[in-house]
């Protein structure tokens, strides 16, 4: 799954997010069903933004707002890209 793929790249980048999740104690944790859950819903999300941004929109200032409420900065979001390579 891409998704956890991403998250397993992330998670080695840069392992202090782990805190930011409160499913990354579970055993097995790249095979729960939270992390591809999550996986899954974040690359719905993003997919369906570059589809139709328009449809996509409310969506994506809501994840922006949730992450902004946990405290996520500007800089870690360039680990998310490094991630992406």
């Amino acid at each position: 799954m891409q998704g956890v793929m991403l998250w397993t790249n992330i998670f080695e980048l840069e392992p202090a997010a782990l805190d930011l999740f409160s499913f990354t104690d579970l055993p097995d944790l790249y095979d729960s069903a939270a992390l591809k859950k999550h996986s899954s819903t974040m690359i719905m999300t993003v997919n369906s933004a570059l589809s139709d941004f328009d449809l996509a929109e409310e969506s994506l200032v809501n994840m922006g707002a949730r992450h902004f409420d946990l405290g996520i900065k500007m800089p870690q979001y360039d680990i998310v890209g490094q991630a992406m390579l």
